[in-house]
């Protein structure tokens, strides 16, 4: 529900619970959270995509980035498990716990920042400085996400909030259609290098699809407040501009795809 609905909350919960809770090693839980996170984020995005919440240029500067270095961090975990042994796990455990900081940090930052501009529902149109931060944001992120699964619904949209002129619905929309694509990368790279719990991963992910579908579209949608008779009166004469007003919250805004 929260991930459908923010964003965040994915790696930041589950990857502390796997091995506080549930006994797993660091990398076991990295790998299983990203794999079990590939899959049921796949369900948001398809969701917002499909209510055009999603930013495709976006999306792909993001994941030039990101795609490559995440394999970078999943090579850096396991070597590190290969290199010292169980001794990685105590190493494991402390990167992941700075990550997590981080993460909180950036929880609270996306909560209380003011935005670095104006939200606008009209096309966004990249250009070079726009590209080049996509790249390095899809880049860093993407490094600590395979190395740690913490910051895929933070990080970015924290980034996204600050700089790009995106409507809340859009952020988040493009945040879960990128992360899904970065955590199938992430995942499977993880499964391949035997550092995923099959049984847990298939287990969580049979019980999300249906509350990422609902909450993606909860954040997407878009409330018109309706005139009261107070609004009524207050116009000027009911020249037909409230009438119009009520007109249009019965109806659901058009939303539109970014090429």
């Amino acid at each position: 529900m929260l991930v459908g609905l923010t964003g965040m909350g994915g790696g930041s919960l589950m990857t502390p619970i796997l091995i506080l809770v549930f006994g797993f090693k660091p990398t076991l839980a990295v790998g299983t959270d990203i794999l079990h996170g590939a899959v049921f984020k796949s369900f948001g995005a398809v969701r917002h995509r499909r209510l055009g919440t999603v930013h495709a240029r976006i999306t792909f500067w993001m994941f030039l980035g990101s795609a490559p270095m995440s394999l970078l961090g999943v090579e850096l975990a396991d070597w590190l498990e290969q290199r010292y042994g169980n001794g990685a796990e105590s190493a494991s455990a402390k990167v992941i716990g700075g990550a997590l900081v981080l993460g909180g940090i950036g929880f609270l930052a996306k909560t209380f920042v003011k935005r670095g501009v104006q939200p606008s529902s009209a096309p966004f149109l990249l250009e070079t400085r726009d590209r080049v931060v996509c790249f390095a944001l899809g880049a860093s992120g993407g490094f600590i996400v395979g190395l740690t699964s913490v910051g895929s619904g933070t990080f970015f949209a924290l980034v996204m909030l600050l700089v790009f002129p995106l409507t809340a619905a859009k952020i988040v929309g493009t945040d879960i259609f990128h992360a899904a694509a970065l955590l199938w990368v992430a995942g499977v790279s993880h499964l391949l290098h035997g550092n995923v719990d099959r049984r847990s991963a298939s287990h969580r992910a049979r019980r999300r699809p249906h509350g990422q579908r609902r909450q993606a579209a909860r954040s997407a949608r878009v409330r018109v407040p309706r005139a009261t008779p107070a609004r009524r009166r207050w116009s000027a004469g009911g020249d037909g501009r409230v009438a119009a007003a009520e007109r249009a919250s019965t109806r659901q805004p058009a939303l539109t795809h970014d090429d």
